[in-house]
């Protein structure tokens, strides 16, 4: 290094690297040189500027500079790396820097910083909503940001518009970028789910909407205006997984141990309350009204609801277990709630006993909860045990008994 730099701030290198992005700052005045280096930070190199001005203070002895390393990579990311900073202080015509030119970058990339910023204008409210013509924005192209449309999104939003008699108030508002269309027409940049479902109601006539002048977004790219689509469908900073028609289900059995009746207008309630459409209300009802009278046959039939827990349940759930376990034939065995099943458990009974294949018994804590297995958690674990060739086989344990095989059980015990 030469003599004139006074100080320095060198990055801790990674293991391997192809280039490296610098920095110059001559330290009398604040202007700076970015540049990158295709080579080891330990080479000789100092710098490729052409201007003249900074060769003569990098030549002079007495000049006070400071050198820095400021990131590491690949060639081709660090001349991005090197364009982003350029670009941004339009390095080209800025009396700060030593550079001639603005870089040039290798592939595009979206200006994250300035897409935040407009996003964040969005977030703030500075462009207005309006209500426009629904049949509008139904026959507007759209810029598609998601893998796929979500029929059950759509669904959901046409059915709470259905409740709201079309009224679409509660509606996020549909985000238009002016003049962005294939041919100068107006191009949807969010809010495509919402238009579908809004197109699907019976009642609704028009829809929230908000409109980016074409001179706020004209220099952005294509790729920076899916980013700002990814941005507006971003995960929440506290997650949590919605309600689904399974808990809703629960939440009526639940209280219909304590003697609600499944249609009480609290349960109505409360299931809207939770953010079930009308429609989604009547059949989570329907369906906790099929498991109770379900419930109900069996003891009417002198039938109890077996706890696989307890005895001597528990006792009979072991000696089932064993009888799958077959070590001689390379076969072990577990058993699982139908509401706790751990398919790593599973595997790491596997690797302890040996074995290719495990017979799992489940069992369920409540009716509810075998309705979940049969239609959502087995078809699940099927799919992943298949997927990676996996031998395992449920087997499910019986629901209910007769109240005299409970008692005859008890005598054996």
């Amino acid at each position: 290094m030469s003599s004139n730099i006074v100080e320095q701030n060198i990055a801790t290198p990674p293991a391997s690297y192809e280039a490296y992005l610098y920095q110059y700052t001559n330290l009398s005045d604040g202007k700076v040189y970015v540049g990158i280096h295709k080579g080891s930070v330990d080479d000789p190199y100092n710098h490729s500027s052409t201007n003249e001005e900074f060769q003569k203070v990098f030549a002079n002895s007495k000049s006070q500079l400071k050198f820095e390393v400021l990131a590491y990579g690949d060639y081709m990311q660090m001349q991005n790396a090197e364009h982003r900073i350029l670009k941004k202080a339009n390095a080209r015509t800025n009396p700060m820097f030593y550079n001639l030119s603005n870089g040039f970058p290798q592939f595009a990339e979206p200006d994250i910083e300035n897409c935040l910023f407009i996003n964040q204008q969005i977030d703030d409210g500075v462009f207005p909503v309006t209500v426009e013509d629904l049949q509008l924005h139904a026959q507007m192209s759209a810029l598609q940001v998601r893998f796929q449309h979500d029929q059950e999104l759509q669904r959901t939003i046409k059915q709470k518009i259905d409740d709201a008699r079309g009224n679409t108030d509660a509606c996020n508002p549909v985000l238009v970028w002016e003049g962005r269309g294939a041919n100068g027409e107006d191009l949807r940049g969010d809010g495509n789910h919402t238009v579908l479902g809004a197109a699907a109601s019976k009642h609704a006539v028009d829809i929230p909407v908000m409109r980016i002048p074409y001179a706020v977004h004209c220099e952005l790219t294509e790729e920076e205006l899916r980013f700002i689509g990814g941005l507006r469908n971003k995960k929440a900073d506290v997650i949590k997984k919605e309600i689904s028609e399974s808990d809703g289900i629960k939440y009526v059995l639940d209280m219909a141990s304590k003697k609600v009746p499944f249609n009480a207008q609290s349960n109505v309630t409360a299931l809207k309350e939770f953010g079930f459409t009308k429609q989604s209300v009547n059949t989570i009802l329907n369906k906790a009204n099929q498991i109770l009278e379900q419930e109900e046959q069996h003891r009417s039939a002198g039938r109890l609801f077996i706890n696989w827990k307890a005895a001597p349940h528990k006792g009979i759930l072991d000696k089932k277990v064993q009888s799958y376990n077959r070590p001689e034939i390379g076969q072990c065995s577990t058993y699982f709630s139908s509401g706790a099943l751990r398919l790593e458990r599973v595997l790491e009974t596997l690797y302890a006993t040996d074995c290719t294949k495990a017979v799992v018994c489940i069992h369920h804590p409540t009716v509810a909860q075998s309705k979940v297995w049969r239609t959502q958690i087995q078809p699940l674990w099927m799919n992943i045990c298949n997927r990676f060739n996996l031998d395992v086989e449920f087997v499910e344990m019986d629901m209910w008994m007769d109240d005299i095989s409970v008692k005859e059980e008890e005598v054996a015990a």
